[in-house]
């Protein structure tokens, strides 16, 4: 079953704002490189439910 696109965005925001928060210049790009994890595993949930709509869930 895939995950919900919406929440690893809502993920990748969280990332974002603890970012621009973040008390060193590691953990900014730590926080930073977490948000784009997160909006690359958005696009592969979506390319997932796209490809069980179009060929069914094996489950």
């Amino acid at each position: 079953m895939p995950g919900d696109p919406k929440e690893c965005r809502k993920n990748a925001e969280e990332c974002l704002r603890l970012a621009e928060g973040a008390s060193t210049p590691d953990a900014k790009e730590h926080f930073q490189t977490l948000a784009q994890r997160w909006l690359a595993l958005a696009v592969d949930e979506e390319a997932s439910a796209e490809l069980l709509a179009e060929w069914g869930d094996p489950a």
